[in-house]
């Protein structure tokens, strides 16, 4: 609104200033001329010269002999007539000077080297046809029209674009993005707008793998419950049954995991990515988050490693979000590691990165990109026990971009996988 509403002033202003500056010169080259003309000026001084060869016993005589030969009144006053006028200065000087009325023109020049002033009166003929007046008038305002005609005609053109966007966020379709100028007024609403529509295309196809990812994901512990069931309700044996009820009670487990990766998901993509700096000591954050990886129950033996480069530096973060970045990271890592997972904390440049190197089979390059995004799940022929529904990492990205970084998936010094992230160092929150 500042942006429009200064850019259309400041063009009017600029507008009212040149075309009326040019319609002011040509009617003062058109209109009747308002200063003394050359004819006028010889007029006062041969009215001078005649009256300074005569004597002044015999100027009324004279005066009276010029207004005959002139054929305008003309008369002659002392000091005391104008000293108090704005003219007086002037014409004490010796400066012609003109005063204009409504009905006349009064021409003014001092006799020298005598305290008496020339008067001449001119009558003004009847007042000219104003139409010129008027046709100039009419073209100042529409000159001014013209100007604001092409200063709203592409705001006019931008805003139907969006109009016709916008209707088309109501429909099923979801609008391309709107192409718009940088220079147009609406420039920042048509970017905001492009965001939006983004937003939208994400969710909605956050919303189709979700659907996808849910049937997919529920329809197999469901089987598996619904036989276990089954063949529960045909043992006798009751060591049996509970084998049976172990192995529904595993669903049971998949399901409620299932469900809250959802919601967690779902939370994270809803989240508007406000974020709550604060400096805080990423050292002993990453080993007591290390601890919690190694209760979590598996099937092999991990050796973890840690190896903090920043010493004692004071690292800025949203702490409850990378909490979630680095548990999502050794949860990954957990999956696919052989037996070591090695967090490297260091600075590169300008940017914080955190590191997890495992030694499992590693990803492939054409691989390394998708695997951030949401529902992907790489195939592990090494380990078919490997679960999940892909979630992990694509909540990693979308939390570190929130940061200003990015996540990033590499080779291994261990021989598997460097799954890492990396954002800007921000200075601590006084």
């Amino acid at each position: 609104m500042r942006r429009a509403f200064l850019s259309l002033y400041s063009l009017i202003v600029v507008a009212v200033i040149a075309v009326g500056w040019g319609l002011d010169q040509f009617w003062q080259n058109h209109s009747p001329n308002e200063r003394i003309t050359e004819s006028e000026l010889q007029l006062l001084q041969l009215a001078e010269y005649w009256l300074a060869q005569v004597p002044p016993a015999e100027r009324q005589a004279a005066l009276a002999k010029i207004e005959k030969q002139i054929g305008l009144p003309i008369s002659l006053h002392s000091y005391e007539d104008f000293a108090n006028t704005r003219i007086f200065e002037k014409i004490s000087v010796g400066e012609p000077v003109l005063v204009e009325t409504e009905e006349a023109r009064f021409l003014y020049q001092r006799l020298r080297p005598s305290e008496l002033i020339i008067r001449i009166r001119q009558e003004l003929p009847d007042a000219p046809d104003p139409l010129i007046y008027n046709l100039l008038l009419l073209v100042f305002y529409l000159a001014i029209a013209l100007v604001i005609f092409i200063w709203v005609w592409p705001l006019s053109r931008d805003l139907d674009k969006l109009e016709k966007q916008t209707k088309l966020v109501g429909s099923d379709a979801v609008p391309p993005q709107l192409r718009i100028a940088p220079s147009s007024a609406v420039y920042d609403l048509a970017s905001a707008f492009n965001r939006m529509g983004q937003r939208v295309r994400d969710l909605l196809a956050s919303h189709k793998e979700m659907t996808y990812a849910v049937s997919h994901e529920l329809r197999t512990p469901l089987a598996r419950m619904k036989f276990g069931l089954e063949m529960a309700n045909d043992f006798d044996d009751v060591q049996k049954i509970k084998k049976q009820l172990a192995g529904v009670r595993e669903d049971v487990t998949e399901m409620d995991l299932l469900v809250n990766q959802l919601f967690a998901y779902a939370g994270f993509e809803h989240s508007d990515g406000k974020l709550d700096l604060q400096p805080g000591d990423m050292d002993a954050f990453i080993q007591h988050l290390i601890s919690r990886a190694q209760s979590t129950p598996t099937q092999k033996e991990l050796h973890y490693q840690f190896t903090n480069e920043l010493g004692d530096e004071l690292v800025v973060c949203e702490w409850y979000l990378m909490e979630r970045v680095i548990l999502n990271l050794l949860h990954n890592a957990q999956r696919y590691a052989k037996s070591q997972i090695h967090v490297i904390l260091r600075k590169a440049g300008e940017k914080y990165q955190l590191l997890v190197d495992d030694d499992g089979p590693g990803i492939p390059p054409q691989e390394r990109e998708r695997i951030f995004q949401s529902f992907i799940r790489l195939t592990d022929h090494t380990n078919a026990q490997t679960r999940g529904l892909g979630l992990g990492l694509a909540i990693v990205r979308r939390i570190i971009q929130w940061h200003n970084g990015k996540a990033f998936a590499g080779v291994s010094p261990l021989g598997g996988a460097r799954v890492g992230v990396e954002w800007v160092v921000n200075s601590p929150v006084t």
